[in-house]
């Protein structure tokens, strides 16, 4: 059975939102998309905003450098736009995570086998 990458990104996103609900998180917006860039999620847990960038790959060697310094930039961007537009949250910490997913499904075994990391402070942002 074959999925596109938009179902396997997807897939992956709602795994991250599951875990990161588990944790305490509270889900405040998914795929938030301006005209600079894209956020997957952004969760909050008390004062602490994060952001965070989903990742899946079948296969786990490249999850590491799955996102580029230019990449975290835009993240940052759309982060300043979207937290400068609700007040309510300007007086919260931030915090830029990246979670990693990677499944390999081989049916002619019955084999499943998910990888899930939840890396943070991935990125420091300083403001200006």
């Amino acid at each position: 059975m074959f999925f596109s990458k938009k179902t396997k990104g997807y897939w992956a996103e709602t795994l991250a939102v599951w875990v990161l609900r588990f944790k305490g998180y509270r889900i405040v917006a998914r795929n938030v998309l301006l005209p600079i860039g894209e956020i997957d999620i952004i969760a909050r847990k008390k004062r602490l905003l994060v952001f965070v960038e989903v990742k899946y790959r079948h296969n786990e060697a490249g999850l590491p450098a799955a996102v580029h310094p230019r990449q975290w930039q835009r993240i940052a961007a759309v982060a300043t736009a979207y937290v400068g537009r609700r007040p309510f949250l300007h007086d919260c910490q931030w915090r830029f995570d990246e979670i990693w997913v990677s499944a390999t499904i081989k049916p002619s075994l019955i084999f499943f086998r998910l990888l899930f990391r939840h890396h943070q402070n991935m990125w420091h942002y300083k403001s200006k």
